[in-house]
Formats: structure tokens, C-alpha cells, sequence
């Protein structure tokens, strides 16, 4: 029996090093491999003892928080692939990681919030109580002579068989997930002394835009709009039917519409990084990148389309804070959180319904527009964690007073905390309400004279694509000008709102193509001057 606390601990602490994710979860599974860094803290250990030292307590605790350090590092590791279909990269994503946890928190309630800390905080003092108490255990097991020696003479040959079969016998190190994670930081900032040096490539935005005949232009972003919606059969099963309807009622209401694949820049997050891509016509994939073209001079849809005489503006009801990005665009008007006005009570972490932020642009900008409009919307509640979803208002003109939503605050701005499981049903869901809000914006509020290019950013996470890798995104356009949509054709698109066949598009190269299919050459005589 003595045998039996040394043999559980082991165990345990192999356990530590060597899980995996189970794919598109942040739930973990237990392999049977062996980690190298088990075999060498006990032969460590071993060492120590051989010369009659102990562990004092200072030195216990900080090996049990060093590994849990490590363990909260392997976890967040191997979560990262699975859940967002990625690499976590500390230099990139670390800064963002304070946002995500404010998302998820102002999501829940205030009960649900306060479980999964206290979960959380449970499962860390339990995990650094197991880890003192094993130290204690194998520290006492190895005062006997013959398993220490057994210790001291296994490690050599398990850590050269570490060497011969990693891969096959032995679980990847964590010991060089952090390795690579510094890499990655010196990497980061390498990249950003480059980027703070980039030579931008000459830009080509010559054209008349003639052919756009002076319409309208809204494009709308919709949040973690991926192929996954329309390529995996669960998701499609529940939306198809939303698809096929909105079809049919724009092809009452005289609408054209086409549509296409895109590659965005980014997967499963960087929403910016996607809408500085579209917008600029430059590939803008890092974080270095995006920082560097804010603060370049580079022309983009927007003061192209300014020079033509568009009043450009940009709802953006996620924007809480000061976004400089807003000064590198040069909109004339810019709403975001604050400047939109919403008087209902909040939803979720968004607090705004995208239908409040669509209303509010046809107040403000279409209805007594006395000049083109370029406007550019970010609609924000398909964005992770998708709940809670506001009902779709039929007569919008109820945002004006807040009557829109009825009952109690709690009622509507939170929801339970769900089931990750689920997340799938909730993103398709989330998507039924957006193509509502779509319709009725088209239907109600769109003037005759306009071109709507509605656009996904980027792929939702792993969590939700499961086993679509792709990167790439819906887009659609709208018109009752059937001569606006027909221009798309020479970039690939096809009438109908599911575009499953394969696209070269990217959204680095929309800019210059959009200038390129609505530009006008002159006539050959005139061209010629003959």
C-alpha cells in the first residue's frame, strides 16, 4: 500500500502534462503518454534527496505554482487551436485577452458571473493544494533508497527515449510551448520594428466611377459571417429555409442580388484587421500592420469615395471607447457606442441591437441625405458569445421612444450563462435575427438609387466551424439597379444568396477591383484626342 500515494501522484501529475483538447471544445482529455518533464521533476527530486535535503515550504510552494503556471500555459495552448482554429500568440493576442473575459462577464448575470469565479478560483486552489501535496508525497517516497535509486536510473533511459520515440511515447513538452511562446514574442517584435518601416506598395485608384451613377453605397459587416453557415449541413438545415425566403421577398420587392466567396485576413477574431484589409486594398494580417497602416497616409474606399463627392460616414455600436482608427479613415461622421443614442434596455455585452444601430443610420444620414452616402455598419450581434438575441421589431419606428422592448431590464440583458455545446445552435440563430434585419433595412429603408454590399468578416471560432477550416467569408450585393450587380459578374459572383462555388477574391483585392468594374473609359476617340 505504500506504493499506492506515490503511483496516484504520478499519475496526476503525468495527467497535468500531457492532455489534450478535445477539437472545437475548451473541454480537455487525458492520453496515454508519458511526459519527460514528470520523469525529470522526480528525478530532481531524487537528486535532493540522495543528499539528505528536503523541500523547504518556500521552495514546495513555488514548484506547485510553476506548475500550475505551466499547466494554465499547455491549457491555454491547446485550447487556442481548438477552440478559435489557431495558435495562441502572446505578442498578438494577449493584450486582446482582458476584453474577451469583460465580454463574457457583462454577457451573464451577476449570479452567473459570480459561480464561475468561484469555480475558477476552487479549481486553482485545488489544483496548487494537489500539487503541494503530491511534492510531499513523492519527497517522502523517495527518502527510501530503493525507489529513489530506481528514479535516478529510469530518468537517463526514458529521457533518451524521449529523444528516439517523442511523438509516439512521450506527449509534447510544455516546457516548449513556452519556448515557442518567447519566440513568438521576440518574433512580435521584430515584426514591429518592420512594420514601423514598411515601404507600402504604389497604389492604382484611378476611376471615374461612372458606372456607379452617383448610388448610394452601404456595406455592412456582419459579425463571424463565415462559409461555415452555408457549407456545414447543421448549420445550413436551420438557416436555408431564412436564405430561400429573403430571396424570394427581394425578387418581389425588384431586387438583384449576387453572390461570392471572399478570403478575409483573419480567423475566428480580428474584425479590424478584416475591415482595414477591405477598405485599404492591403493585406493586413498582424496586429503590427494594422498599427502601421493607421499610421500611414494610404489611401481607401472611403477617401476615394469622399473625393467623389460621398458623404461618408460609419456606425459602429461596439466601439466603446476612443478609436483612432476613425481619424486614419476620415469619415465625415462617425457613431459609435456613445453617439448612437440607444434608450432600450442593454443587450448582453453589445448593449445596442444591431436593428436600433440601422434605424439610427436612416435617421441621421439616409432620409435627409441631399448628397451620395457612403456608409459603412458594423453589425455586432453575431458576435461570440451570440446570446442574448433581442426579437426582431417589426415597426421600427418604436426605437424612437424605447418602447421597442417590453419588460423587466434583467429579462432582456441577460441571459443565463449556456452550455458551450450549444454554441452552434445560438450562431445560426444570431444569423436568422441579422437576415431579418437585413430584409427589413432593404424593404423599408433603403432608397431606390443604392448599392448594398453585405460582407462577413471572418470565420467564426473553432468552437462554432468545427471542422471548416476555410477562411474564407460570405458576400453578397443588392441593387434594384440590375446593372450595379452585373459588374460583380466579372468577379465571380452568381445570382442568389449561397455562394458555394470556389472564389480567387480576396478582400485585399476588392478596393481595386470595385474601382475597376465602375469605371468608365472614355471613348476611343476621345481617348486618343482624334
Amino acid at each position: 500500500m505504500r506504493a499506492l500515494p506515490p503511483l496516484v501522484f504520478f499519475l496526476y501529475f503525468n495527467a497535468l502534462f500531457t492532455f489534450e483538447n478535445i477539437p472545437s471544445t475548451p473541454a480537455m482529455r487525458l492520453v496515454f503518454l508519458l511526459s519527460i518533464e514528470v520523469v525529470l521533476l522526480l528525478a530532481i527530486l531524487a537528486a535532493v534527496r540522495s543528499f539528505g535535503w528536503k523541500l523547504s515550504r518556500f521552495a514546495k510552494a513555488c514548484l506547485s505554482f510553476l506548475i500550475l503556471a505551466l499547466v494554465l500555459v499547455r491549457y491555454v495552448d491547446i485550447t487556442a487551436l481548438g477552440v478559435l482554429g489557431r495558435e495562441f500568440n502572446l505578442h498578438g493576442d494577449f493584450p486582446h485577452v482582458h476584453r474577451v473575459f469583460a465580454m463574457f462577464w457583462e454577457a451573464m448575470s451577476l449570479g452567473s458571473g459570480l459561480i464561475v469565479l468561484a469555480m475558477a478560483a476552487t479549481i486553482v486552489g485545488s489544483a496548487f493544494a494537489l500539487n503541494w501535496a503530491g511534492l510531499t508525497v513523492w519527497e517522502r517516497a523517495l527518502g527510501r533508497k530503493t525507489l529513489r535509486q530506481f528514479v535516478l536510473y529510469a530518468a537517463p533511459v526514458l529521457t533518451l527515449g524521449f529523444f528516439l520515440a517523442a511523438g509516439r511515447a512521450f506527449s509534447v513538452p510544455t516546457t516548449s510551448i513556452v519556448r515557442r511562446q518567447i519566440q513568438n514574442l521576440r518574433a512580435g517584435e521584430a515584426d514591429q520594428r518592420a512594420a514601423a518601416e514598411i515601404e507600402w506598395p504604389p497604389q492604382n485608384l484611378e476611376s471615374n466611377l461612372h458606372r456607379l451613377g452617383g448610388a448610394n453605397v452601404f456595406l455592412i459587416f456582419l459579425e463571424s459571417y463565415g462559409v461555415t453557415l452555408i457549407e456545414d449541413a447543421h448549420h445550413f438545415d436551420a438557416i436555408g429555409p431564412r436564405f430561400r425566403a429573403l430571396e424570394e421577398n427581394l425578387r418581389q420587392a425588384k431586387y438583384y442580388f449576387a453572390s461570392s466567396q471572399i478570403y478575409s485576413p483573419t480567423f475566428g477574431g480580428g474584425s479590424w484587421r478584416a475591415h482595414a484589409t477591405f477598405l485599404s486594398g492591403f493585406h493586413v494580417d498582424s496586429e503590427h500592420l494594422y498599427n502601421a497602416l493607421l499610421a500611414s497616409d494610404r489611401e481607401t474606399l472611403v477617401s476615394v469615395l469622399s473625393g467623389h463627392g460621398y458623404r461618408t460616414v460609419a456606425a459602429e455600436p461596439g466601439i466603446k471607447w476612443y478609436w483612432p482608427d476613425g481619424k486614419f479613415y476620415g469619415f465625415d461622421r462617425i457613431y459609435t457606442f456613445d453617439d448612437l443614442g440607444y434608450k432600450g434596455p442593454p443587450m448582453g455585452w453589445w448593449k445596442i441591437p444591431d436593428q436600433f444601430t440601422m434605424y439610427r443610420l436612416y435617421q441621421d444620414e439616409i432620409r435627409g441625405a441631399r448628397k451620395p452616402l457612403f456608409a459603412k455598419v458594423s453589425l455586432i450581434m453575431s458576435h461570440i458569445p451570440y446570446f442574448p438575441i433581442p426579437e426582431y421589431v417589426e415597426d421600427w419606428s418604436r426605437f424612437d421612444d424605447g418602447t421597442a422592448f417590453q419588460g423587466s431590464l434583467d429579462s432582456v440583458a441577460h441571459d443565463a450563462y449556456r452550455d458551450l455545446r450549444e454554441l452552434s445552435t445560438w450562431y445560426v440563430e444570431a444569423f436568422r435575427y441579422e437576415l431579418d434585419i437585413l430584409e427589413g433595412f432593404l424593404l423599408d429603408y433603403v432608397p431606390e438609387n443604392s448599392l448594398v454590399i453585405v460582407v462577413g468578416d471572418h470565420q467564426p471560432p473553432k468552437l462554432v466551424t468545427h471542422n471548416n477550416d476555410s477562411w474564407a467569408v460570405p458576400m453578397h450585393v443588392f441593387s434594384k439597379r440590375p446593372e450595379l450587380v452585373r459588374a460583380f459578374d466579372a468577379l465571380g459572383f452568381r445570382e442568389g444568396l449561397v455562394p458555394l462555388h470556389p472564389t480567387s477574391l480576396t478582400m485585399a483585392g476588392f478596393l481595386s477591383s470595385f474601382l475597376e468594374i465602375y469605371d468608365e473609359p472614355a471613348p476611343a476617340n476621345e481617348a486618343t484626342g482624334e
